[in-house]
């Protein structure tokens, strides 16, 4: 093709990964495409792209996300830190320190009840959740990113 942004074309039927394409009369070509060679409208969006973003929640005078589920934990250079995915946004893949959590004690809770060989919890989970209960915020210290356990298994030596 010329052009290689031309199009919309319906698409007629889809072979392995082959796409069978109506094309107007006046393109003189095979109609047959690999799905590299293809991209979606993008005034057509896939069910589910075009979500309205929920607006962060406002925690000592920081922006706070909701936390749909914590995915998993480790210690990175003596700092817990958890990647988890957020309330209507796509997968993150970044590790985020476990003082940026302290708006979200339960998911925590949750996650390390449910995975206990995972690292941590926080040194102060407790604190965090007795603030929470109260509606209390709680000032982010360094001890906040220390975990009760690093998560790493350990070999038993034998004599």
């Amino acid at each position: 093709m010329d052009r290689q942004l031309a199009g919309p074309y319906r698409i007629l039927g889809i072979e392995g990964y082959l796409y069978v394409v109506d094309l107007p009369p006046y393109i003189k070509m095979l109609n047959v495409f690999h799905v590299n060679q293809l991209r979606k409208d993008p005034d057509n969006p896939l069910l589910g792209q075009n979500r309205e973003l929920e607006e962060p929640v406002l925690i000592n005078g920081k922006p706070e996300y909701k936390v749909n589920k914590v995915l998993t934990s480790r210690v990175y250079r003596e700092r817990l830190q958890y990647k988890v995915s957020w309330v209507g946004y796509n997968l993150d893949n970044t590790w985020y320190n476990a003082d940026g959590f302290i708006g979200a004690p339960y998911k925590l809770k949750a996650f390390h009840d449910k995975r206990p060989h995972n690292a941590g919890p926080p040194v102060r989970l407790p604190q965090w959740l007795e603030a929470y209960i109260r509606g209390k915020d709680l000032e982010p210290l360094e001890e906040d990113n220390k975990a009760e356990k690093d998560g790493k298994k350990r070999r038993i030596r034998r004599a």
